[in-house]
C-alpha cells in the first residue's frame, strides 16, 4: 500500500501508462513541481521508464484491488494514456461510485474514440499526432490550475529543446 506520513498528502494525480502520452504527461507535472504516481503494466516498458529516471510502479489498472493499494480516495486526477475500453467499461461504473470526486480523464486517438469513454463518464482528451501527450498534459495542467500563459511557455521550450516548430511559428 502506498502510504503518506501525518500530515503528508499523496500526489493528486495517479497516470496509468508511460509511453510517450504518460511520459509528456509526467515531463509537464515535473516541470511544474506536481507530483503524481505513475503505473505501467507492461513490464519492458516499466523498465524503460524506470532506466530513463521517471518514477513508475509496476501494476495494472484492470486489477480493481490496486485502488486500495494506490489509496484512490485521496487523488483527484486519474489520467490513463494507457487505453483499454474493455477495462474501463468494466471500471467506470465502480469507479464512477466509489471514488465520484476524481476527474477522469483519458486520452483518446479521435473524436469517435473518444465518445465511447464519454459514455461511460469519463472525460477523454484526443491526442495530437504531431506532439503526442501535449493535450493530454494540458488538461492535467489545468486540473491543477497552473495559468494558460504558463502551460503555454511550458510548450515553447518543449518544442524548442527537441527542435519542433510551436504552433505560433508554424
Amino acid at each position: 500500500t502506498v502510504e503518506s506520513s501525518p500530515g503528508q498528502t499523496l500526489p493528486s494525480v495517479v497516470m496509468f501508462g508511460m509511453e510517450k502520452v504518460g511520459r509528456t504527461v509526467a515531463d509537464a507535472l515535473e516541470s511544474f513541481h506536481i507530483e503524481y504516481d505513475a503505473i505501467e503494466r507492461d513490464f519492458d516498458i516499466f523498465t524503460a521508464a524506470s532506466v530513463d529516471g521517471y518514477s513508475v510502479m509496476f501494476g495494472d489498472l484492470g486489477d480493481y484491488r490496486l485502488s486500495e493499494t494506490i489509496s484512490m480516495s485521496e487523488r483527484r486526477v486519474i489520467a490513463i494514456t494507457d487505453v483499454r475500453f474493455d477495462v474501463s467499461s468494466d471500471l467506470t461504473p465502480i469507479v464512477n461510485a466509489r471514488f465520484p470526486h476524481l476527474t477522469r480523464l483519458v486520452c483518446v486517438s479521435n473524436e469517435q474514440e473518444g465518445r465511447r469513454y464519454q459514455e461511460l463518464g469519463m472525460e477523454s482528451v484526443v491526442d495530437d499526432k504531431e506532439h503526442p501527450g501535449e493535450p493530454m498534459a494540458l488538461r492535467v495542467l489545468a486540473c491543477h490550475q497552473i495559468e494558460k500563459a504558463k502551460t503555454d511557455e511550458w510548450l515553447t521550450q518543449r518544442h524548442e529543446s527537441s527542435g519542433v516548430a510551436t504552433s505560433n511559428e508554424a
